[in-house]
């Protein structure tokens, strides 16, 4: 059977590349996907003196993707952007593609930014990949059929 293809809803998922889109359009396309997080970071609510409660606080969703460095600027304004006003968050889309090019997994990113970008791997002199690690963040996180 083809890598990134599957027979049932348990089986394990393969993927070989991911990509950010917006509005239908590719924004940016990764060859790793570092690390896709949600969840909730337990925190203490002050209520009075001598009392404390522990609580639940929904941490924002990150996903963080690497690629090979480009010349591309769009990410990077997008990121500018996002720096200096949160009319600059965009609902977005991941997708998770196979080998042969077929969708495999979909997550939709609300009010998502590149919250962080990361150039890494560079030395002088060296003939080498220079890599980019982005950080998207958003408000809400949905994985939705692909």
């Amino acid at each position: 059977m083809p890598a990134g293809t599957s027979t049932g809803p348990n089986d394990a998922l393969t993927a070989a590349a991911f990509a950010i889109t917006v509005d239908g359009l590719a924004v940016a396309q990764f060859s790793e996907l570092v690390e896709l997080s949600s969840g909730l970071d337990p925190s203490e609510l002050e209520l009075g003196p001598n009392q404390r409660r522990k609580a639940l606080k929904q941490a924002l969703p990150t996903i963080t993707l690497l690629r090979g460095k480009n010349n591309d600027l769009s990410l990077f304004t997008w990121h500018h952007d996002a720096l200096d006003s949160a009319d600059a968050r965009k609902d977005a889309v991941l997708t998770m593609y196979s080998t042969a090019g077929l969708a495999v997994a979909k997550y939709n990113l609300e009010n998502a930014w590149p919250a962080k970008i990361e150039i890494t791997g560079v030395k002088a002199g060296a003939a080498q990949v220079v890599f980019e690690k982005v950080t998207f963040a958003c408000e809400d996180l949905q994985r939705v059929a692909p």
